[in-house]
This record gives structure tokens, sequence and C-alpha cells, in this order.
């Protein structure tokens, strides 16, 4: 059954397969870019970023010459910066390591820094040619339904059965297309919800189909609890007009990178957090100079809300007052503020709720 299963697969992908940029070339520094990017990422949003990335970042000596700030830079607005700076460790390792050349073997890409199982049998299958089964999301959605695996994919014994199915699976002539035909297949047809049976080329196939429990697979266990926080964020403006941003610290979620100052006023993590305070009021803004006080020992006077902003990071769901405001003594304690030009924002790493907080100012206060 494999083999029929492989050439009606193949054959689909053949035909039906996408017209994404990454797919036009087979180097592996760029199949990896694109890889790394597609993680928690859409495609459709990948692709701009994929392509200005390779501009500014041909080959691996240029990324790897590059400086920390440049990469976050080119990466801003993808999200989960840690994907950034493993890519940057990455290439300064194969450059100085292996000539900068990519490795050509699993157990070699495999040791690069933020590289998994999936994103090395990815490159090795596309770029090598290596029958390496590269499982994520959508191949676990098509496998676990093409042949009724039960049991959550998380778990290490469903995980061992999964690999083991997918690599048995993998066509050894065209590992990297059969890859991609099962993700491009979860992506457009076997989808999580809504599953496209009537149009699937492996309905013949599927377990999941002819038991009529589609639905079922993948199974999973309970979600994350959702966690809410209310933060105020402050614009605050040097002696020049020009706005001061904070450098985000080593080991924060989004280190390296440049944020409006904020304290947060409300931290809740429970399935159902009680109500948050949404409305902005003069007790929540003597509660953010009191923060700022504790914090950093910046002496601010709030002024007046100028916006409430939603803005969401995993499963932190996040309500931002951002707040016109002014510091009381001109020497701020706080060595990580930093007064940027307005002409030079465009280039600098902001984190996502600052890069919205830009947005809704430069439109004149509209959403």
């Amino acid at each position: 059954m494999n083999q029929a299963i492989r050439e009606v697969l193949l054959d689909w992908y053949s035909r039906r397969q996408r017209e994404l940029p990454f797919r036009a070339r087979r180097d592996a520094y760029g199949i990896w870019i694109s890889e790394v990017m597609a993680q928690q990422t859409t495609i459709a949003s990948v692709i701009p970023y994929w392509q200005r990335f390779l501009a500014r970042f041909p080959d691996l000596e240029s990324l790897a010459a590059a400086t920390m700030d440049q990469v976050l830079a080119s990466w801003s607005g993808l999200g989960y910066y840690r994907r950034a700076r493993h890519l940057h460790e990455a290439a300064k390792i194969m450059v100085e390591r292996h000539a900068g050349e990519f490795p050509r073997t699993l157990r070699e890409i495999r040791a690069l820094p933020g590289v998994g199982a999936y994103t090395a049998a990815a490159v090795a299958s596309i770029a090598f040619g290596l029958p390496e089964a590269a499982i994520d999301g959508n191949a676990i959605r098509v496998i676990t339904r093409l042949f009724a695996i039960p049991g959550d994919p998380r778990k290490a014994a469903t995980r061992r059965r999964l690999e083991t199915v997918a690599t048995e699976l993998i066509d050894p002539e065209r590992p990297g297309d059969f890859n991609q035909a099962v993700m491009e297949l979860g992506a457009l047809v076997c989808k999580p919800r809504n599953a496209q049976c009537e149009t699937c080329p492996t309905a013949d196939f599927c377990e999941a189909r002819c038991a009529g429990q589609v639905d079922r697979f993948p199974e999973s266990a309970s979600s994350k609890a959702s966690v809410s926080v209310v933060i105020g964020c402050l614009r605050l403006l040097d002696d020049q007009g020009f706005p001061l941003l904070r450098q985000v610290p080593e080991g924060g979620v989004n280190a390296g990178l440049w944020e409006l100052p904020h304290v947060t006023l409300h931290h809740a993590e429970h399935d159902h957090p009680s109500p948050a305070p949404r409305q902005f009021s003069p007790r929540l803004a003597r509660q953010l100079e009191e923060g700022f006080l504790r914090a950093d020992g910046l002496h601010v006077r709030v002024g007046g809300r100028l916006a409430t902003l939603r803005h969401g990071i995993t499963n932190h769901r996040i309500i931002a007052h951002l707040c016109d405001a002014e510091l009381e003594a001109d020497d701020a304690p706080d060595s990580r503020l930093r007064s940027w030009p307005t002409s030079e924002l465009d280039r600098l790493a902001l984190t996502g709720l600052t890069r919205k907080a830009r947005r809704y100012l430069s439109s004149g206060g509209s959403s």
C-alpha cells in the first residue's frame, strides 16, 4: 500500500503544488532559511520576509558576518526571535567549522543551533536527497489520519510510532518531493477542520475516512491555558521629540529587540481569567508611575491614554494601555533607554507590540 500512496501523492503534488519562490531553488541555505521562517508562521507571511532576508544575506558568509542587530532587524515582524539568533549562530559555525559549506549529513545538520528533527530532515531530503521523513504539524495530521494512529503525537510512544510509519512511507527516490507533497496535502486538503476528503488523492487509502473518524485525528491533550496580561506602555520623547525605547535584556522572550517602556498592571494564569482592568483611570495612571519607579527607577508623569491595543504572544493575551508620559528627571537611571530618530525606526528590530503602537501613532490615531 505504501507504494500506491507514494505514486498517487507524488502525481498529485506534480500537478497541484503551489508556486513558492523557495521551491525554485535546491540549495541548502535558501531551503534552511525558508524552513526556519515557516515554523509557527503561515507560508503567505513568510514569502516577503524570505525574499528580503535572502536579498540582504544571500549566503552563509554574509549572514555570519552580520551583526545580531542587523539580523534581528531583517527578522523583525516574524516573531519568535530566538530563531533568528540561532540562524546567526549556525551561520558562524558553518563558516568557521565547515569552510562556509552547509553540512550534508543529518547528524551534522541536526547539531546546528536551533535545528530540530523536522528542519534537519527537510533540508537533508530536499537539498541532498536523503530519505529522511520530515514530520511537521501537517505531516502529523496526514499520517495519523491515513493510518488511524491513536494517541497524542506529543507523547513519546505515539511519536515513535508516527516516526516509524513516516520513515517506511517516504519515497526513497524522491524524498524531498514526497515530504513536500505530504505537507502540501495537509496545508491544502487534509486540513485541521473541514478536511476536503472528496478531493484527496489518498482518500481510498485513508483509514480514518473509511471509519468516518477524520476529525478524531490527530488526538491531542487539552490546550494550554491562556494567560491574561494588562500592561501600561509609555510614549516618552526626548527634548528633540524622538521616542525613547528600551532594549529587552538577555533572557527575555524578545531579548535584543527594542520596545516601548512598560510595566505589568495585571497578570492572571487561568483557563478563564478574572476580568482584567480594561479601562484606563487615574488610579491606573498612578499604578504606572509607581510601577516604573519600582522596576526601573524612572520618575515619570503619566498623561492621558492614547489607545488600548490588543496583542497576542503564544498563549498570552495582552491588553496594552498606550499613554503619553514625561520624564521628571533629566538623568534617566535606566541605561537601556535610548532615543531614536523617527527615520531610523524602520531598520530597527522592534517588538511586535511596539510596531503595532508605532503604526497606530503614525496613522494619526486610527486603528
